[in-house]
């Protein structure tokens, strides 16, 4: 999503209000971000973290 927006990931970092090192953990796949730090990325997109129930069977609602 970071490169979509077209910003390095210092720039998106700032825009973001998150360190870069949230950013670089996030997309090497080594982080482990909070979930408010991950609605503060995605809230540019329009998105946020939700946790959904599942049925009894294991599939989501």
């Amino acid at each position: 999503m970071r490169a979509l927006s077209g910003l390095t990931q210092k720039e998106f970092a700032r825009h973001r209000g998150v360190s870069i090192r949230v950013i670089k953990e996030l997309e090497t796949g080594t982080g482990n971000p909070t979930i408010k730090s991950i609605n503060t990325i995605a809230a540019i997109f329009g998105l946020e973290v939700g946790l959904r129930k599942k049925s009894q069977d294991g599939d989501h609602l």
